[in-house]
């Protein structure tokens, strides 16, 4: 139980822009909307269960490489390769 390793990745989208709005009855809202198009914050972390943590906070969206890079780089100290499920591999 003790090697046991939860990986997460999360991602927000910096440009939030509110879609809907309030206003009296006949009258326009009138809102400033940050010009920040397609603009992306990820994080990647792992978690054991005696609760140590390896985040990775990048910009953009996770891909196979940032992935890979993140598993042999960032790994868990003393894991080896083959410890890693082969479903996360075939990504």
């Amino acid at each position: 139980m003790n090697r046991l390793v939860f990986l997460d990745e999360t991602s927000v989208n910096i440009g939030m822009t509110r879609l809907y709005g309030r206003a009296p009855r006949g009258e326009r809202i009138v809102e400033y909307v940050p010009d920040v198009r397609f603009k992306r914050v990820s994080i990647l972390s792992t978690l054991r269960v005696d609760g140590t943590t390896n985040p990775f906070v990048f910009s953009g969206t996770l891909n196979g490489f940032l992935f890979m890079q993140y598993v042999w780089e960032r790994g868990e100290a003393g894991e080896k390769p083959a410890m890693i499920s082969k479903a996360y591999l075939s990504l």
